[in-house]
Order: C-alpha cells, then sequence, then structure tokens
C-alpha cells in the first residue's frame, strides 16, 4: 500500500503544489500533509517529521484528535482547511463539510484536494468500475468510496466551486477523476 501512495504522490505532486500555492502563497506549499484516517497516535511521528520539513519548529505544531463530523474547536477558530482525500472516507462528507464552514473564519479558504466518481454519462466504462469496486475499497482501504459525488455535494452544502477544477491523474484507471482547488467562504 506504502508503494502505491508513492505512485500516487508522484502523479499529483503538480496538483498539491498549484493549490498550496493558491491558498499559502508561491512556495508556500512545501511540507506534508496527511489523512486523519490512522489513529493520531500512528500518525504523530510523520506529522512532526513533515512539520519539521516544512520549517515549523518545536512547539508550532498541535496535534488534535477528533472527528471531521464534530471538530474539537471552536467557531473561526481557523483561516483555512486542507482537506486531501478526506471526503471519500468519511462517515458523514456532508457533516464534515459544515464543520469545515463552522470552524474557518468568514473570509478563510478551504483548499481540496479529493478523488470523485466519474461522470456516468461521460465516462460510463469508469463509472461502471467504481460502482463494481466501491464496496471491495471500503473494505481495503479505510471506508474510503470511489462512487462520492463530493463536487455535487460541495454546490449542495453551498460552497461556491467556481475555483475548483475537475481531472484526472494520469495512470489511476478508476481512482484517475479528481477535482481539486481553493474555495473562499
Amino acid at each position: 500500500m506504502h508503494a502505491q501512495m508513492g505512485v500516487y504522490e508522484t502523479a499529483i505532486a503538480p496538483t498539491k503544489s498549484r493549490v498550496f500555492d493558491a491558498l499559502l502563497g508561491p512556495g508556500g506549499g512545501g511540507g506534508g500533509d496527511s489523512q486523519a484516517r490512522p489513529p493520531l497516535r500512528l500518525l504523530e511521528p510523520f506529522c512532526r517529521e513533515a512539520a519539521a520539513a516544512a520549517g515549523l519548529g518545536e512547539g508550532q505544531l498541535t496535534l488534535v484528535q477528533g472527528s471531521a463530523e464534530a471538530m474539537p474547536f471552536g467557531d473561526g477558530a481557523f483561516d483555512a482547511a486542507v482537506i486531501t482525500l478526506v471526503l471519500c472516507s468519511v462517515p458523514d462528507p456532508a457533516a464534515a463539510l459544515s464543520e469545515v464552514r463552522r470552524v474557518v473564519a468568514p473570509g478563510g479558504r478551504l483548499a481540496l484536494i479529493e478523488h470523485v466518481a466519474a461522470a456516468p454519462a461521460a465516462r460510463p466504462l469508469v463509472a461502471l468500475g467504481q460502482r463494481l469496486l466501491d464496496p471491495l475499497q471500503g473494505l481495503v482501504a479505510d471506508g474510503c468510496h470511489l462512487t462520492r459525488d463530493t463536487g455535487r455535494l460541495l454546490e449542495v452544502q453551498g460552497y461556491d466551486t467556481a475555483g475548483v477544477e475537475s481531472f484526472d491523474v494520469d495512470g489511476l484507471g478508476i481512482l484517475a477523476p479528481h477535482i481539486a482547488g481553493v474555495i473562499q467562504l
């Protein structure tokens, strides 16, 4: 699985650079990001290493374990949020997006990169493959769903998706359909 993530990280690196540069300014996208699926105790060493590589000193990183659907932070506590490969696996992505809107201050931004369901009319074979393999994907990939229409969910939740692009990541087959961008809240 780690080798597969390496292939993905190489393929998505240019998109990450664009999205993080749009969020933080050129050169601000260094360092790593992590998905909060495994327990925090397993991610903590990776997070601390990524923070150090990004130039954060001791005491500049606080790790808090919680749920995307009920974040343990006050209203408007943050200027921005970053979501990468999270909405495919949280139990209630609509609640997670509501929480993002709650914890990010008005005028803040949401940067996201997510794999999404293929449009059946435009990509019938990819969409069929996603539907057929979705149950297996959920079992082997921490509850990840191949069939979530995250772009549509953002619109239903009232997010302005003008800054979000749809694209394919080369070489990923049924995982190729993605969306990415920065949304002003």
